[in-house]
């Protein structure tokens, strides 16, 4: 259960980063054009 529950974590804190990173490519190619 407790593995489970990491692994959930795991996730979710892979998607946080998923997501910051395409914050960050769109924000960058913004100031690039």
């Amino acid at each position: 259960m407790v593995k489970r529950k990491r692994d959930n974590n795991d996730t979710s804190t892979r998607k946080k980063e998923e997501q910051n990173s395409i914050l960050i490519i769109k924000s960058y190619t913004y100031c690039e054009s």
